[in-house]
Parts: C-alpha cells; structure tokens; sequence
C-alpha cells in the first residue's frame, strides 16, 4: 500500500513524457491490430502490457486511422492520436497504472526471493528498501519500457534459480515461459541466455562431483530445451510471423522478422548516436564513465553505503570460511543473483546510448537481493556476535533506511529529479546529468499550477517536448527546441527582457541543434525552481555598448556574429593582445570576450572559471572580477569562447595623471620596489587616451642606471590606436629582463610614448618624476 501510494501519486501528479506518447501509441497499435508499423528498436511485451487500457477509452482515434500512418511516421500519429486527446491525462495516467501494479509485483518478487535466501525478516527488510528507492519509483510511475524490462529480466532470474535449487516440471515450464516473455520486453534480455547457461552449467558441477560429466550433459539438454520454448514464446508474441526481413535476406522468410528487425533498427541507432550530457559535456556517442557517474550521484547515498558494507563484509567472510565445500555452493547462488548484474554493468560502459540511469534499473532488484541475502552467506561461519555489535548493526541499518525514506518523501512525487547528497541534491542535480534522469518533460503540470498561483502572464517556454504544454494549462510563447521557435534563441548573449522557463535538459543543450544555447541562463541565479527540473528566469538585459575582444590567439566573435547574439549591429567591436594589453572602454558597459584554446577546453566544459585570469593585471588600483556570462566550451561554427559582463565593473582610476602632447594621459606606474640580478620583471603602466593620435605610436619602458643607460628594455602596445577613442583606459604591461651581470644598486624605471615612424618621445621620461619610479637591484 506505501508502494502503490507513493506511485500513484506521481503517476496522476506528473505530466507525459517525452517517450510515454510514443510507447502509448505503439502499444495501442499492437493491441488493436498486433501490427508493428509504428515499433522502434522496441520488443511489443512491455508496450502492450501498459497500453491494454486504451481499449476501454470509445473517442480515442485508432492509431491506424491516423494520416501518419501508412508512413509509420511515430511521432505524427502519436501526435494526432494520443497526445491530441483531451483530456491527456485520461490515456496517459491509464496506461501507467498497469505499470504501477508490475512495479509492485516485482517488489514483492524482491521480498520473496530475499525470504528464501535469508528469511522473512531480511525480505521484509529488503521490500522496505525497494518501495522506498526514488529510482523504482520514478520508473514504475511511468508508461515506458524500462520498468518492464526490469520485472521481467528479475522475473525470469528468479524462476532460473528455483528451477536450479528444486528442479522439476512445473518449474522449467515456468523458467522458459519467463525467459521468451522477457525477450519479448526488452532486447537486452538477450543476455540471459549466457548467463542463465552458465549458471546452469556451474550448478551442475558444483552439486554433482562423482558423475560430474553426466550432470553438465543433462543440465546441457535441459538449457537447451528451455531456450528453445522461449524461443516459441517471442514467435508467438509476433504472431508467428515467418517473412524475409529487408536489408537483411530479403528472400529468405525467417520467423520472428519483426523481432530482427528491432535489432537492426538498434544496430542504427547505435551508430548513429543519442544526445546525451556529462558533467558540462554535450555528445553524440557518449563516455565510460557516464554509467558509473550516474550510479554514483542517483543512487540514494544509504543504498551506496549498504552495498560497500554488504561487499566488505562478504569480503572478509570469504577468508574466515571453515567448509570449502559448503564455500562453493554457496558461491554458487551468490553467482545466480550477481552474475546477469555485473555483466550487464560492463556491457553498460562500451554503450554508446547514453541517457539516462534508467538504464541501470535492471541491476536494482538483484542489488536488493544480494545485499540482503549477505547475511546466508556470511553467518555459515559460525559464532556468537557480540551483545553491542550485533545491536549496532542493526542500528545502523534502521538509520541509513530511515535516511532513504525521508530522502524519497522529501522529492516526492518528483522522483524522476532524485540525486543524491553528492550531486548536492535535486536541484543541482542538472549540473552532472541530463534528459531522463531530471527532466524527462514530466514538469508541465507543476509549471501551469506555478504560473496560477503567482498570477504570471505568458513564459518564453523551452521543453523538450512533443506535445503541446496548452494541454495542462501553460501559458506559454515556445522557444528553442519547441515547435515553431527558432533553432537558435535570438540574442542568445544577452536575452531580451522577459520571463523564461527553461527545463533541465535544453539548459544542459539536449537536444538542441547548438548545445549552449541557454548557458546565458546557466551563470544567473533562478527567479524559481519548479519541481526541481523547470527554471524559472527573470531576465534583465544589460544595455552595453561595447565588446572588447582578446584577439590572442583569435578574436572568437565576427561582427555578424555579435549582432546575432547581442541582437545589436551598433556595438563598438574593440580587439586587443590581451596577453600584454588590457583595455577599458570609456563609453559604458559592454562585453569581454576571449576564445578558450583547445588545452583548455575540457577544464572550462566542467568547471567554468568566473575569473578572466590572463595575466596579473588585477592588481591596484583595477582589482576585480568579471561575471562569466556565456561559455561556448567546444568548437562549432564559432571557435570555443566565453563572454564575461562588464557593467561599470572597473572603479575610475585618481584624477591626478601627466598629459602626453594631447595623446595620452599617464595615470600610474606599478613595479616591484626590488629584484635580483638575472630576474624577469612585470611592470604596468597605465594610461588614458585623449585623442586619437594620427599615426602609430608604441609605449616606452626602459630600466637604466645611474649614467640613464639602459640596461633593460620593455617597449610595445597590444591596442591598436586605430580603435582609441577618447576615455578609454589602457593598462600596459611591460617585461623587463635585467641581465644576470647587472651590478646592484639603485635603478630607474622610466616610462613614455613615442612615434613609431620617427622614434621621437611624446614626453621626455626624464623631465618629469611622475614618469619613473626606483627598483633596487640586488646582486
């Protein structure tokens, strides 16, 4: 009842789902005609199984009277047949009771195999964990496959193991009856046939020593036979079907045809490739890690600490082991419940589909069951625990329950956005993963009820979606990925004014045509978090003027590409050598903006820096730091580049300054007061123009001794003067190299400006001490 409570309310609480409209009318297509015109890569068991009830429902249009369907164009006749319903939810929260109902079967199931292996008080144990695992919850509320999937592979295991510890008729039936069904719910079900022959085979060597070879060889026929009913049982869910399969033999009638060609299908879109986000990383054909990143931050942290402990313990109980021969059996069926997990979990880290831990939810249950069963295999050593230890331990394993319960019930019925204390929690979950594993589009309820009860007038909205959000009352203007909108979001660098609803998976850029579409929104904190996956954003322009570009080792944005992002052509565009020049426009607020060498990249992809930490030019008097505000991390039509704001982020240097000629206005001199001999010296200088000089002129620093010969030279600019405009400041920095023979004492350094064309001074350094400054030099 606890289980059944908490999936109901998320099944009737949260709205469809990406995928949920498409499984719906593929299902419903199958039930209604038993044809598979409309089938992705899927197996029909688990579609038909949640989309039955549409049968019930008299004004549903029939999917195979929709215009879609003699192209088998799915997501046109699921848009013109289940998601145009009205209203929604009555085939949506439909389909997924019966999903809710397996998911409580397959909890119970846990609670039966625990009880056989370890007693009734471990399978309860267990069933307590498993109704409280924000994961099952979220899955088992939803019309899709994995749930399915999931039941039936735990399914089929289980009968494979009573088979194993009893065997006998009715039981292999059972076994093989279970083991076609779960072929028939998901392809990846086609790794149970190795893993069930191998344990079958195992078994039959470790129970018969003296007539080792006659076991294996009737277990061998048993198998086979087994494999062969399953094989009967995926025929019939076809139809019994025998065709040639195109792109495949295509004279050749075989049967089960639809079944291979869910695998070709799988095939290409295997090789195709999936959006998919890791830790600030948009890609196509996925990590290795991202399957052990997602188990780590989307398993409840207790689960995490009972599975380390569980594993330690048995650990440690296989060196205390007294009777080998017992040792083995029970290795034996600790390989029943750990064999299928590890294998898929390896299969799991070449996969190149990576979208979601949802695809990890067939390990949970064998998970629960060994962990809980540890305790058969650890107490056949036998001795008395201590009176504190033992009630220690069962302390701690009501606390780390306790601590998943309220996790759960914390998010509920949002279980969809779980991350666990590591990820920081469901609101920051959207920093590591994407899609499925926050924001499947299951928000739009929460939002509409948002928008009432604030009393909010129209959101630019951005869901990945397929359906539209007007059915459960947004009221909304679609924005990028959504029907109608642009691809790209106009001025994308600097938003018009406006509330802006952005979900979890297009602020991650999946799947949008240009992944950082949204990252402008990505550096600003939200107006609201809505259920935990939509944002909400008070957006407020900033009314720049300029962009002042690093043109080292190359100015990222064109002039075309500004007015595109800013949605301004009358920008002032400024590039400089921003590794020995920094400049400050004098007209207002505006923009910096650099591109990210290719070194750096992946740094920037995960942790984004708000410093703009070129060189140490941040010292008095301009000491500050630039707000990050758009981040491009990976190369596209733009090289990689972050923008940063810069709204009157610089404070107005002393009025005191020295005129050069009307040029330039001297405002400051910072160098270390002392060196050593053979040192490398960093000297600003800092300057304010007046004019704009008619021909070209450099900044002068040199280091001379007592006699006013220089040792020492740091001449250049890294702004051209055919981009000053009067107020800008300019902060030049100058590197001296003081020879290694240089004698100590008291030396000048003395700075200025001159004509290029001529080498003639602005301003004689000498004449004027402001001009100089004194660095002692040592030996």
């Amino acid at each position: 009842l606890l289980g059944f409570a908490q999936l109901l309310s998320a099944a009737t609480q949260l709205s469809a789902t990406v995928d949920e409209g498409f499984h719906i009318t593929s299902g419903y297509e199958y039930v209604r005609t038993g044809q598979l015109r409309l089938f992705d890569e899927h197996a029909p068991l688990a579609k038909a199984l949640f989309a039955w009830p549409l049968t019930f429902v008299p004004d549903l249009t029939p999917p195979e009277q929709a215009p879609s369907y003699a192209a088998g164009n799915l997501i046109k006749v699921a848009q013109a047949t289940v998601l145009a319903y009205r209203p929604l939810d009555r085939v949506i929260v439909a389909a997924r009771i019966p999903v809710t109902l397996l998911t409580l079967v397959l909890m119970a199931t846990i609670c039966r195999w625990v009880t056989q292996e370890a007693g009734a008080t471990a399978g309860l144990f267990a069933l307590a964990w498993a109704i409280f695992d924000p994961n099952l919850l979220a899955h088992g509320s939803l019309a899709t496959t994995d749930m399915g999937a999931t039941a039936f592979i735990f399914w089929s295991s289980y009968a494979f193991s009573r088979y194993l510890r009893h065997p006998d008729r009715r039981r292999w039936w059972t076994a093989a009856l279970l083991l076609g069904l779960a072929q028939g719910a998901k392809l990846t079900a086609l790794l149970l046939y190795p893993v069930l022959g191998l344990l079958a085979l195992l078994d039959a060597w470790f129970k018969a020593p003296p007539a080792r070879r006659q076991a294996l060889r009737k277990r061998a026929l048993s198998y086979a036979g087994m494999v062969a009913v399953s094989a009967v049982v995926l025929w019939g869910l076809y139809g019994c079907e025998v065709r040639a399969v195109a792109g495949l033999w295509p004279h050749v009638p075989l049967p089960a045809a639809s079944h291979i060609e869910r695998w070709l299908r799988l095939q290409e879109n295997l090789a195709y490739g999936r959006e998919s986000f890791l830790l600030g990383q948009n890609g196509m054909h996925g990590w290795w890690q991202y399957f052990p990143v997602a188990f780590a931050v989307k398993t409840p942290l207790p689960m995490l600490i009972l599975i380390l402990w569980a594993g330690l313990r048995f650990a440690c109980s296989v060196f205390r082991r007294r009777y080998p021969t017992n040792y083995i059996r029970q290795l034996s069926r600790l390989l029943s419940l750990t064999l299928f997990p590890v294998l898929y979990a390896v299969s799991s880290l070449i996969s190149p589909i990576n979208i979601g831990y949802r695809h990890l939810l067939p390990l949970l249950p064998f998970l629960y069951v060994a962990i809980a069963s540890c305790r058969l295999q650890v107490t056949s050593y036998k001795s008395k625990k201590p009176f504190i230890a033992y009630y220690a331990l069962r302390f701690t394993s009501y606390a780390l329950l306790l601590w998943q319960i309220i996790g759960t019930l914390v998010i509920a019925p949002h279980f969809l956005t779980f991350y666990n204390e590591i990820a920081g929690g469901a609101d920051n979950g959207w920093y590591f993963l994407a899609d499925s594993n926050s924001d499947w589009g299951q928000t739009l309820k929460a939002l509409a009820t948002y928008q009432q009860e604030h009393e909010l007038g129209p959101v630019n909205l951005s869901q990945f979606t397929f359906l539209d959000p007007a059915a459960y009352g947004v009221d909304y203007v679609p924005i990028a990925p959504m029907t109608g909108a642009p691809p790209v979001l106009p001025q994308r660098f600097n938003p018009a004014a406006g509330l802006y609803a952005i979900s979890a998976t297009t602020l991650d850029g999946v799947p949008l045509p240009y992944p950082p579409t949204f990252d402008w929104f990505r550096h600003r904190e939200p107006l609201a978090k809505i259920a935990h996956a939509m944002f909400l954003y008070d957006a407020q322009p900033m009314a720049g003027k300029w962009l002042a570009q690093c043109a080292t080792p190359v100015a990222p944005l064109t002039p075309e590409a500004s007015a595109e992002g800013f949605g301004d052509p009358t920008l002032r565009h400024i590039t400089f050598d921003c590794t020995q020049s920094w400049v400050i426009p004098g007209d207002g607020s505006g923009w910096y903006a650099r591109a990210i060498p290719a070194q750096e990249q992946l740094r920037w992809s995960r942790r984004p820096d708000n410093r703009l930490d070129l060189w140490p030019i941040w010292a008095h008097p301009y000491q500050t730091e630039l707000a990050l505000s758009y981040l491009q991390p990976t190369a596209g039509v733009l090289p990689p580049f972050a923008i940063w704001d810069c709204d009157a982020c610089f404070p107005q240097p002393e009025e005191s300054q020295v005129e050069l000629a009307g040029t330039l206005a001297f405002l400051g001199l910072v160098a270390p007061q002392q060196a050593d001999a053979g040192d490398t010296v960093e000297v600003l200088t800092l300057w304010r123009v007046l004019a704009r000089p008619e021909r070209p002129l450099s900044l002068m620093l040199h280091l001379k001794g007592t006699a006013g010969v220089p040792i020492a030279v740091g001449d250049g600019l890294g702004f051209a003067v055919e981009q000053w405009q009067p107020g800008d400041l300019l902060v030049q920095r100058h590197t001296l190299n003081i020879p290694p023979e240089t004698a100590a004492g008291t030396y000048t350094v003395q700075t200025g400006a001159y004509w290029l064309e001529t080498v003639e001074q602005l301003r004689l350094a000498g004449d004027d001490g402001q001009l100089s400054t004194i660095v002692q030099i040592k030996p």
